[in-house]
């Protein structure tokens, strides 16, 4: 089974004084934002603890902070690939309810924002040279996005990446290839969350701003598509359930005129013999 798939449940090693000395010195070179020379040192550290999710992923931020966008979104990957649960993330109760100890030291939504900083890097062109993970389709995304706004419903970061992934990445690399992936026909309740969410935005950016009131804009666009596509909706069912209908009355008129005439069991009517009488009128005596 994939590292991406399973929690791991094996104890890192114990940090080595190498390890520990890489670590310190990129924490030194962070808080005075040389964020090159950090990088370095979490190389470091990431090559003394390979099988380690956290140097990998300290090492993607610094390397963003440095402007290694393909280093980064390759150090990120990584970072999930190493992760607990990969991609999804584990929530601490679903730790507690599977029965399997999660590495110690690891906190468990590390992989799940590896994740989420791993797609907002592979949707921009530096990273168009970086291999897709297995995970990089509409299905897992799709989930992965979900799980991170439920971590965290406040996050602007956590709310982009719901909306980048609804409405998808368009744009082809410099080889003709999509950027982004095959992307499935949304349907109109996710149309709807998409327009809330927008919506949300918007409310991120300085009010009347231009950026917040195309965003309202295309909230209100989205939505009026959803309302379309559910009236359509609607009348398809309508014409399907008189289509439906139509025919039950079809076949039962069909049904009736192949029915064989029944035989007339009624006892004739007697003969119409009109007022005649039943016996001959004596002639009236004559005196």
């Amino acid at each position: 089974m994939p590292k991406s798939d399973a929690i791991a449940d094996a104890v890192p090693p114990p940090p080595t004084p190498a390890f520990l000395d890489a670590i310190a010195r990129a924490d030194i070179h962070r808080q005075g934002q040389r964020h090159s020379q950090a990088a370095e040192a979490l190389l470091e550290a990431a090559a003394l603890q390979q099988d380690d999710p956290r140097p990998h992923f300290q090492l993607a931020m610094a390397q963003t902070a440095a402007g290694q966008l393909e280093a980064a979104a390759r150090s990120a990957l990584r970072a999930v690939e190493l992760a607990p649960a990969g991609h999804l993330g584990v929530l601490p109760d679903e730790i507690r309810a599977s029965g399997i100890s999660a590495p110690r030291g690891i906190y468990p939504q590390l992989g799940l924002r590896a994740a989420i900083m791993a797609f907002d890097l592979l949707s921009k062109p530096v990273a168009d040279a970086v291999p897709r993970p297995i995970w990089w389709n509409d299905k897992e995304l799709l989930r992965m996005s979900e799980r991170a706004l439920q971590d965290s419903p406040e996050s602007q970061f956590a709310v982009a990446t719901r909306v980048r992934v609804l409405m998808g990445v368009g744009q082809l690399m410099a080889d003709g290839s999509p950027r982004g992936w095959y992307l499935q026909q949304r349907t109109p309740p996710q149309l709807r969350e998409l327009a809330r969410l927008l919506k949300k935005q918007a409310t991120f950016e300085p009010a009347g701003s231009l950026k917040a009131v195309q965003q309202l804009r295309n909230a209100a666009t989205i939505l009026e598509k959803a309302m379309e596509i559910e009236q359509a909706e609607r009348e398809i069912r309508r014409a399907e359930q008189i289509a439906s209908a139509t025919e039950a009355r079809i076949a039962s008129a069909s049904f009736a005129r192949q029915q064989p005439d029944e035989p007339n069991l009624a006892l004739p009517e007697p003969p119409n013999l009109g007022h005649q009488p039943m016996v001959e009128a004596v002639p009236p005596l004559r005196a």
